[in-house]
């Protein structure tokens, strides 16, 4: 919308003409494979470039399942900024191309992480991550590895960066969610546990007394 606003004639032209033509102007010839797109469907292009689309869409499916899962799980514990976050960042891991500027989202989970206090560390180390940015290393650990098997190991997990950082940030906002959403609240008073016992009730917490008297 700021786009038209700002340049209303250039956005006509895109939308009404270029939008339909991207292949006749943009070539991704191997980038699409390379460590600047750390998509699931980028992944999948490197590792297993021979793999049946039908495998690609079925992962791509269990995954964008999995995210929506969680954010309803949130979004119905009132978590509702914990729920955008969770789809934001995992819009990117099922995108076809997703370069480091299109992680949007991801900077704001970590950024969520970085002031909350229960996943600050998290969000600390996941800032370094993204400050070091080691996806092309990575990706030349896996060229240089000649059948190291440690090096494989560790150029996979840095190569696939983005992708393995969105997974864990989306998996601590939800944990930190639900350990919120179950922690006693301070100040609150425990609500009594009672039970028929013979004549009277006995309640956890309250006396024999106050029991009897509530069960009038």
């Amino acid at each position: 919308m700021i786009g038209g606003l700002l340049f209303p004639k250039a956005s006509y032209e895109f939308w009404t003409s270029h939008v339909f033509s991207l292949s006749d102007k943009v070539d991704l010839g191997t980038n699409f494979a390379s460590s600047g797109n750390n998509s699931i469907a980028g992944m999948m292009a490197y590792f297993w470039p021979e793999a049946p689309s039908t495998i690609i869409i079925a992962l791509l499916g269990a995954a964008g399942a999995g995210i929506l899962l969680l954010a309803r799980k949130l979004w119905y514990r009132d978590s509702h900024i914990e729920a955008v976050l969770v789809v934001g960042a995992g819009i990117q891991l099922l995108s076809p191309v997703s370069w480091i500027h299109h992680w949007v989202f991801l900077v704001f989970a970590v950024v969520y992480l970085l002031f909350r206090g229960v996943t600050r560390s998290w969000g600390i180390a996941a800032l370094v991550f993204l400050w070091l940015q080691p996806t092309d290393l990575g990706e030349w650990l896996l060229e240089s590895a000649h059948g190291s098997v440690f090096v494989v190991v560790a150029g996979t997990l840095l190569r696939e960066g983005l992708l393995l950082l969105t997974i864990l940030c989306q998996s601590v906002i939800f944990w930190s969610a639900f350990r919120r959403g179950s922690a006693p609240i301070e100040g609150a008073e425990p609500v009594p546990d009672c039970q028929d016992a013979g004549e009277g009730r006995t309640c956890v917490g309250v006396s024999k007394q106050e029991a009897n008297k509530n069960s009038l």
